[in-house]
């Protein structure tokens, strides 16, 4: 066995068969023959090497823990988050294992399921060496949503497997960057930290229209999005209404804030429907589209409540 590799020979006919890049343990003490790949074949499909980081807010190092142990492994700092691999994810200290830091009595940790496999979880802080020294994870969490159905991998790196499937809207904490990847956590559902890309997020806050149902009816006369940026723009875009007001086709929208009843977006009607920007406070709770006639004169039985 050499660092970071193992090299298989054909003593009978004194040949070389090759070597197969991966980290096994060399400590005569937790050796396991029984579990050590007996072929070059089996080697390529288990052995790995700990993976180079891509440049963001997260950084590993690679400890050393004490050997023949298995641990396991939660979504998340503490047994409130879930488990992967069927709820019975766990890691063994035979192998490799990078820590990016820790938090409230956790340390984040990477690890080698196969070869092209591998997994970014949670394990008690207990577990690490006396002697290892672990910095603190201070995320600053910034409030964000998904701009599409996306899918969350604890393994951004090689397979991408998924986890968990959040819908177009979903509200997360995004507390890092990695790569091109987003670490984010999720409580639509289960309570979980994982990856999604980072072209998935937006911090602007984005209502789907169609997800927001006339009052009185209970139908959905519009489609389109309103969208609210961290600095307070705020965005009408209809594509679809069938709104009436005062009996007619609406001619326009009105968007008022219903804390302070001001209007603050106009949608007049575009080739593509109807169109408005304007500017409030970006922490605006209630919010109201009014629909208005031809001649200018608003309905409010026929409004649209939009909350955040």
């Amino acid at each position: 066995m050499e660092n970071r590799a193992v090299s298989y020979y054909n003593f009978t006919e004194s040949k070389k068969l090759g070597r197969v890049a991966g980290t096994v343990q060399r400590n005569l003490r937790y050796v396991s023959f029984d579990v050590l790949p007996k072929t070059r074949a089996q080697a390529k499909k288990v052995l790995s090497v700990a993976p180079d980081i891509p440049r963001g807010e997260l950084s590993a190092q690679s400890i050393k823990f004490t050997g023949g142990k298995k641990y396991e492994v939660y979504q998340g700092p503490g047994v409130g988050y879930g488990r992967s691999g069927n709820g019975k994810a766990s890691v063994s200290t035979n192998d490799w294992i990078q820590v990016f830091g820790k938090e409230d009595g956790w340390i984040m940790i990477q690890y080698d399921i196969t070869s092209d496999h591998m997994r970014i979880g949670w394990i008690r802080e207990s577990a690490l060496p006396s002697n290892a020294q672990v910095s603190t994870l201070n995320f600053s969490p910034t409030a964000a949503y998904t701009t599409r159905s996306v899918s969350v991998t604890d393994d951004p790196l090689f397979s991408e497997k998924s986890v968990l499937t959040l819908p177009q809207g979903a509200w997360v904490e995004w507390l890092a960057t990695m790569g091109e990847w987003a670490y984010i956590e999720s409580s639509t559902g289960d309570l979980i930290r994982g990856f999604v890309p980072k072209s998935a997020l937006t911090s602007d806050v984005v209502f789907h229209l169609e997800n927001h149902p006339d009052a009185s009816l209970q139908r959905y006369p519009l489609r389109g999005t309103l969208t609210i940026t961290n600095s307070g723009r705020i965005t009408l875009s209809i594509t679809t209404a069938s709104c009436t007001a005062n009996g007619q086709l609406a001619a326009s929208f009105a968007l008022y804030d219903v804390t302070t009843g001001r209007k603050i977006v106009t949608a007049s009607p575009t080739a593509s429907g109807f169109y408005g920007q304007g500017s409030a406070d970006s922490s605006v709770y209630d919010l109201l589209i009014v629909p208005v006639d031809a001649q200018g004169n608003e309905d409010r039985t026929q409004a649209i409540s939009i909350q955040r």
